[in-house]
């Protein structure tokens, strides 16, 4: 089962009880949107499993559905995917695409997050669509991120390791270190002085953006509780 919802305006939410079938929903087109080895292009589930299972899993299984945890994405990955055709659809793009066309309906350029219920309120997806949708969050995000090139680059090897391509590697970083996740991708850098001073202007912007990011979305829950 899944509840679909819209958060705030240009951002919409898929909530799963379930992460397997969160994680089937949303593979092709995030995928299509970052992967290391499809993205921008059409492919099958069993050309990306075949591939998954060879290059990404740890334990030589399709852990696809138990490696991840969320998922984000500008909605306009959906048109994009089906513009190219699917050449294998299935219940979950049908899904998708239903989303896409009510989405569409509302407003245009908008974003979508995928999360499960236990999840609740998800810091590192919203904060991944502030980063889409607050422009001076964006802007002041990437000029902080431009004061250190060079640990930028080496940021992004493990992240390009880790399943992500070099197109969103940058939305990745901020979002990671930002919400207290980098140990997943950046445990080496934390004692580095260069890495603790780009935390720390990283968090501080979050700081100063998030709290009204997050208070339109409770704003808009409460006024959903209101009507029901």
């Amino acid at each position: 089962m899944f509840a679909f919802k819209k958060l705030r305006d240009r951002l919409y939410e898929l909530r799963f009880d379930d992460q397997h079938e969160m994680c089937m929903t949303f593979l092709r087109y995030q995928e299509f949107y970052e992967s290391p080895r499809f993205v921008g292009r059409s492919f099958t589930l069993a050309e990306f499993m075949s591939w998954y299972v060879k290059e990404q899993s740890k334990d030589g299984t399709f852990s696809y559905p138990k490696d991840w945890g969320g998922f984000n994405m500008p909605v306009n990955i959906i048109k994009q995917v089906n513009d190219l055709g699917i050449a294998d659809p299935n219940h979950y793009d049908a899904l998708m695409s239903a989303v896409y066309k009510m989405i569409t309906a509302q407003c245009d350029n908008a974003y979508i997050i995928g999360v499960t219920y236990d999840a609740g309120i998800d810091k590192h997806e919203l904060t991944h669509a502030m980063y889409h949708i607050d422009d001076k969050y964006h802007k002041l995000s990437n000029q902080i991120m431009t004061t250190n090139l060079g640990l930028i680059e080496e940021l992004q090897v493990p992240l390009l390791n880790g399943g992500y391509a070099s197109s969103t590697v940058i939305d990745e970083i901020q979002a990671y270190i930002t919400t207290g996740d980098h140990r997943y991708f950046f445990k080496k850098f934390e004692k580095r002085k260069d890495f603790k001073e780009l935390e720390s202007a990283l968090k501080e912007l979050h700081k100063s953006h998030y709290a009204s990011f997050l208070k339109t979305i409770i704003k808009q829950k409460l006024s959903d509780k209101k009507k029901r």
